[in-house]
């Protein structure tokens, strides 16, 4: 497994065949990500993706991103939204 940061992000590869076995080993390449995250000083999830300011709960909407088959709720920022 590999965890390296790069400059938009981090390189992520685990290297398993087998669905079973990435689940396997999903906590494993978690813990290190997160501790990748910690070391770079990456911001906790109180801060918009988009625009980079505090997130409050009277400042943000929930929004639906579809890409395909595949959809993601994110927290915005309400100028991120409009």
């Amino acid at each position: 497994m590999i965890v390296e940061p790069i400059e938009f992000g981090l390189v992520i590869q685990i290297r398993t065949t087998i669905t079973k076995s990435f689940v396997k080993h999903f906590l494993e390449a978690l813990s290190k990500i997160l501790d990748t995250l910690e070391s770079l000083e990456a911001p906790n999830s109180d801060i918009c993706p988009l625009t980079g300011e505090v997130i409050y709960e009277n400042n943000c909407k929930m929004v639906n991103l579809t890409d395909l088959s595949t959809e993601v709720n994110v927290r915005l920022s309400n100028e991120a939204v409009t």
